[in-house]
């Protein structure tokens, strides 16, 4: 792996600096290779109709000031906003709901659902899944842009970047993977890996009743790099796990799609420092014990 995808940039930051960061970041990132005229999926994370200062979802605000700053530095970029579905979850809704509509109509770009785009059937050599339904939108991008949040999760202990990718899964019922919820985080990411890594963590997610109904912790954090192992390995690390102990992390790791270790690059003056977040492994292992069983259950009947 290249020495810069293993960078992650962070810093501390001030909602009102926040276009400035990101062109901060952009310019430090050497090895971005984004080209003007590109056409650009950016997934956004919509888990459920929860606002913004929740932690929960994706900040409008937040992605408005990245896309300025990227269409900036790119010009003549095509983007377009991409979302699914889920179990809880209507896109369209959340687009229209949360402000995503009135963004992409101010900027000129699209809002798009990849649960109702066309699909191609393709083959990936996945660790669970061998073939996906992908979106028309994923598969013609020349770029996917990964844009998560900074968040806990029941059965995964972090969502940021590559369960962020997990969404890229059109089908509606993604519960029907979770109990080899870890394997398809990988796959997904095998099938649609980000060319670029953003998580929000201005507000981010804490307990584990995350990554919908957690509690929200002001971070002020932003952070970026062209890898999603990396990322998440320092997004975990600030959240107070170890990035092994997280099982979809390591098995991104041995499938090759990036490493564990990380080379931290702050770009501000305010020191980061591990900020471990409130979550009980035991009620997230007891949960998953009994989902175990449950679907052990099911299955003898």
């Amino acid at each position: 792996m290249r020495q810069e995808s293993r960078e992650v940039f962070f810093l501390k930051n001030e909602r009102e600096e926040i276009e400035k960061t990101f062109e901060r970041i952009i310019k430090n990132c050497n090895g971005l290779r984004i080209k003007k005229n590109w056409e650009i999926a950016v997934k956004i994370n919509l888990c459920n109709l929860r606002t913004p200062e929740t932690g929960a979802v994706t900040d409008p605000a937040v992605l408005e000031a990245f896309i300025k700053a990227l269409t900036k530095n790119f010009k003549g970029l095509k983007i377009s906003i991409v979302e699914s579905n889920a179990t809880s979850t209507d896109a369209d809704l959340l687009f229209k709901w949360l402000g995503f509509m009135e963004l992409a109509e101010k900027h000129g770009i699209k809002c798009i659902n990849l649960s109702k785009d066309r699909k191609t059937k393709i083959n990936i050599e996945g660790t669970f899944l061998r073939e996906i339904m992908a979106p028309k939108t994923l598969l013609e991008a020349d770029g996917i842009i990964c844009f998560a949040k900074l968040k806990t999760h029941l059965l995964t202990k972090i969502s940021c970047c590559l369960k962020n990718q997990f969404g890229c899964l059109p089908f509606k019922r993604k519960i029907v993977y979770h109990r080899k919820l870890d394997e398809a985080i990988v796959d997904s990411n095998i099938a649609f890996k980000p060319c670029f890594c953003v998580v929000d963590g201005l507000i981010s997610m804490e307990t584990e009743k995350g990554p919908t109904y957690g509690s929200p912790r002001k971070t002020n954090l932003l952070i970026a790099g062209l890898n999603p192992v990396p990322v998440d390995s320092f997004c975990a690390r600030i959240m107070g796990f170890n990035p092994r102990s997280i099982r979809h992390v390591r098995k991104a790791e041995e499938a090759g799609i990036g490493e564990t270790t990380f080379k931290p690059k702050n770009l501000g003056r305010s020191k980061v420092m591990q900020q471990p977040f409130k979550f009980s492994d035991f009620m997230s292992k007891t949960f998953k014990l009994a989902y175990r069983l449950r679907g052990s259950l099911d299955r003898l009947k």
